[in-house]
């Protein structure tokens, strides 16, 4: 399982290495879930602690660790989920990954264009030529692959994965919230009535991505 995990990250990568030559700029959510797990009884959730595993990534800023924590905690409040109580034992963890890319692309832009006025031959002929001035303009972006991990609270074991890349002009943190936000769109979720606690929880699951997979 998280040799599989290890294998959409790194294509993701590669996908977000094409990306700087040029070819796309996003890629669809790519997920893998665990069919045989219980989805339906998750009601409450609390951070993944971190592993050895997790932390073969730079750590981000503290700011944009800040903001993609509450982009995460507004979305599973969104859905239904409430935080664990301290020291209790939640449903679920959730965690994330971050890999940033900040690129420079060099743009010839048409700056000038002048016309002169010349004579051909002695004989009074004019005509003219065009002068054309060029310059490059440097634009910075960043590119983003962000995985968000969902790990059962029982069995301490990674149910699901959600990854997308995406390209930011300046930078990811102007799109870490909607990028988040489009990762859980494809979480599955209680239905109402299963919400209410009652003995047939069953679960949602939304309209799968191109890149679906399962454990």
């Amino acid at each position: 399982m998280a040799l599989a995990l290890a294998r959409v990250f790194r294509a993701l990568r590669g996908a977000a290495i094409l990306a700087v030559l040029g070819v796309g700029c996003a890629s669809p959510v790519a997920v893998e879930l665990d069919p045989m797990n219980d989805f339906g009884r998750y009601r409450t959730w609390a951070w993944l602690r971190s592993a050895p595993e997790r932390t073969r990534l730079p750590v981000p800023m503290p700011q944009l660790d800040a903001l993609l924590r509450r982009a995460i905690a507004h979305e599973l409040a969104a859905r239904g989920f409430a935080r664990a109580a301290e020291g209790g034992t939640p449903d679920f963890f959730v965690g994330y990954e971050l890999e940033l890319q900040t690129r420079i692309e060099l743009v010839a832009e048409v700056s000038a264009t002048q016309t002169l006025q010349t004579f051909h031959g002695g004989r009074g002929d004019v005509g003219a030529y065009e002068i054309v001035t060029t310059r490059q303009r440097a634009f910075i972006y960043e590119i983003g692959v962000l995985g968000l991990d969902v790990t059962d609270g029982q069995q301490q074991a990674l149910v699901w994965r959600g990854i997308v890349r995406r390209r930011a002009h300046d930078s990811f943190s102007n799109l870490a919230g909607d990028t988040v936000a489009e990762i859980f769109e494809h979480f599955p979720r209680p239905s109402a009535r299963g919400a209410e606690g009652g003995t047939d929880a069953s679960v949602e699951v939304p309209g799968a991505p191109d890149g679906l997979r399962e454990f």
